[in-house]
């Protein structure tokens, strides 16, 4: 798996010369509705085995987010046990939330040559949370690559969110935490 810093993307260009597949997010708990996501990067790998897949994550929440469920390292370790390609980590949140949504866009389209993106329905970005699938869907017409937006997963009636996740375990209902964490359960610290 390669690691890329976001501004030394553009030195990337002979990686991503054929495109890549990819997803933005934060993942903190890399649950369910995440694991959905990175399924859909492998089987569009599958199928397009020349192209790179992977994610653009982040290093740290934003502090409006609470407590992380787990650490970066342990993402990390999740991202390479499922074999994607790629991951470009951003240090800093707010460099990226400061931007419009539409510039991110020019600039992942610029340095990352998508060809595929996957987020989920609810996915907005950029400053004020101004892009979501609406604008992204227009985006991606007009720069000639794919994108799916994935429906919220829900289970036992709860939408599966890291919010949902980080009251659940304040509530000390850690096995329907659990449940929602799937494959990755068994990395967490509350076992």
């Amino acid at each position: 798996m390669k690691i890329f810093n976001w501004d030394a993307l553009p030195n990337c260009e002979e990686y991503f010369s054929r495109g890549c597949g990819l997803s933005v997010g934060l993942f903190d708990g890399v649950h369910l509705g995440h694991q959905m996501i990175f399924q859909k990067l492998l089987d569009y790998r599958e199928k397009n085995p020349e192209i790179p897949v992977g994610v653009l994550t982040f290093r740290n929440l934003p502090q409006k987010n609470g407590e992380k469920i787990t650490t970066f390292e342990k993402k990390m370790e999740f991202f390479e046990k499922i074999s994607l390609d790629f991951i470009i980590p951003i240090d800093n949140f707010e460099k990226i939330g400061i931007m419009k949504g539409a510039d991110f866009f020019s600039e992942l389209k610029k340095k990352c040559n998508l060809a595929f993106l996957v987020v989920g329905e609810d996915f907005r970005c950029g400053k004020n949370r101004d892009f979501g699938m609406t604008e992204i869907a227009d985006f991606a017409q007009k720069n000639n690559f794919l994108c799916e937006f994935l429906p919220e997963f829900t289970l036992d009636g709860l939408p599966c969110r890291s919010s949902v996740i980080r009251d659940l375990l304040k509530k000390n209902h850690v096995a329907l935490a659990n449940k929602m964490l799937g494959k990755f359960r068994e990395e967490q610290k509350w076992h």
